[in-house]
């Protein structure tokens, strides 16, 4: 759920690194917590960057800061690694 709603949320910055052409790998590091049966995405890292694709991180956490997902096992947190792929505009 956490991934789902974080791939919504992170398109327009796919689109910028588009328009942008930046081409490259992120993996990014995501925090997400529950609480009272939402869950959401706390913190967000980046683990390994290329120099091209690091200059999308803001864009994600503001992104990551936007989903929230119906979370019905309970409060607490976990982590997560989200593979990012970039490919420049044709």
């Amino acid at each position: 759920l956490a991934s789902s709603g974080f791939t919504r949320e992170i398109a327009p910055c796919l689109d910028q690194a588009r328009t942008e052409n930046m081409s490259g790998s992120l993996l990014v590091d995501l925090t997400v917590t529950s609480t009272d049966g939402i869950g959401r995405i706390r913190d967000l890292g980046v683990i390994k960057a290329d120099a091209t694709a690091a200059g999308l991180q803001p864009c994600l956490l503001e992104a990551a800061r936007r989903v929230h997902f119906e979370w019905t096992n309970g409060d607490g947190e976990s982590r997560l690694r989200y593979p990012i792929g970039l490919k420049s505009a044709p």
